[in-house]
């Protein structure tokens, strides 16, 4: 799906968390992989929302969602200092849960 979303230049995108409810994938773990694909591979996505249907799997994704914004926050702060052109937030403009 992020293929197509790059490939056609989509500037949105729905990302449920597959697995999390009836088979129990682990959901901290679910939230890191999907934060970090999304990262790394949507390139012209800049607004993600992830479809999450229990509790403890929102809670799971908004954890990593705030370590991930911590990051980048690390990662701007540095990209100043080094006075680089180029920002790893310029990559989203948001992420919902």
């Amino acid at each position: 799906s992020l293929y197509l979303a790059n490939l056609y230049q989509l500037k949105s995108i729905a990302y449920p968390a597959i697995s999390c409810g009836a088979k129990r994938y682990p959901s901290a773990e679910a939230a890191r992989i999907a934060l970090e694909t999304v990262r790394t591979y949507a390139t012209s996505v800049k607004d993600v929302r992830f479809v999450l249907f229990e509790r403890e799997i929102y809670e799971a994704f908004l954890q990593e969602g705030i370590a991930y914004t911590k990051q980048l926050k690390q990662e701007t702060h540095m990209s100043m200092q080094s006075k680089s052109t180029t920002s790893s937030t310029e990559q989203w403009a948001s992420l919902t849960f």
